[in-house]
C-alpha cells in the first residue's frame, strides 16, 4: 500500500522534468505568416538585413527544470538566434516582393536584446518564451533613419515535459508574433517603400 501512493508522485516528477540533466539542443522554426499580399511598389526596393546578438546570455534559450522549479541542463539553440531571426524577416520582405540584391536602397537592423524560454512551474507547467527586439531601418546612401521601433512579444506552450520540445514551441511562437507585429506596422512599410521613388 505504501508503494502504491508513493508511485503517482514520482511518476509524475518523472513525466513533468524528462532527461532534465541532459544537455539538449533544439530547432526554432518559424512559421510564416499565411495570407500576404504582394505589394506591386515593392519590387523597386532592395533590401539587406543584419540582426545582432546583444542578450547577456548567449549560451542557451532555456534551461529544463526539476519539478520544483530548478534549472538543470541548459537548451541550446542549434542555429545561432541572429541567423533565424534575419532569415525570419528576409522570407517575409521576399513574401512581400522586396528584393534582397546589391545595391541595397535601405538596410535593416535588427537587435536581439531576449529571445528566451522560461519554464513557469505551478499545478501544471507552462513553458514562456520572450522575444525583445530594437528595429532600424536607415536610407543606405545618407544613412538616414526612417524607422525604428522596439517589439516585445511572447510565445506559450502548455508543458508536461520541461524539455527541449516545449521550448522550442514557445519560442517559434514568440518569433513570429514579434515578426507579425512588425510587419502589420505600416510605419515600416511605409519606411520601406519610400525608397522606390
Amino acid at each position: 500500500m505504501k508503494n502504491k501512493f508513493l508511485f503517482v508522485p514520482i511518476s509524475a516528477v518523472l513525466l513533468l522534468t524528462g532527461c532534465a540533466v541532459t544537455t539538449e539542443s533544439i530547432d526554432i522554426p518559424y512559421n510564416s505568416i499565411q495570407g500576404v499580399t504582394r505589394i506591386s511598389e515593392a519590387s523597386a526596393v532592395t533590401v539587406s538585413v543584419q540582426a545582432q546578438d546583444e542578450r547577456s546570455d548567449k549560451s542557451k534559450v532555456s534551461s529544463k527544470k526539476n519539478a520544483w522549479g530548478t534549472e538543470m541542463a541548459p537548451i541550446l539553440a542549434n542555429q545561432k538566434v541572429e541567423i533565424t531571426v534575419r532569415h525570419a524577416i528576409e522570407e517575409e520582405l521576399v513574401s512581400r516582393g522586396f528584393k534582397l540584391t546589391q545595391p541595397t536602397k535601405v538596410k535593416i537592423s535588427v537587435n536581439i536584446s531576449k529571445f528566451y524560454n522560461d519554464f513557469k512551474v505551478s499545478m501544471d507547467a507552462i513553458a514562456v518564451a520572450d522575444f525583445h527586439i530594437d528595429v532600424v531601418v536607415v536610407k543606405s546612401d545618407t544613412n538616414e533613419q526612417i524607422y525604428h521601433r522596439q517589439i516585445a512579444t511572447q510565445g506559450m506552450e502548455a508543458s508536461s515535459v520541461m524539455g527541449g520540445g516545449n521550448a522550442s514551441l514557445a519560442l517559434s511562437q514568440a518569433l513570429k508574433n514579434g515578426i507579425e507585429m512588425l510587419f502589420s506596422d505600416s510605419a515600416f512599410t511605409s519606411a520601406l517603400l519610400s525608397t522606390a521613388k
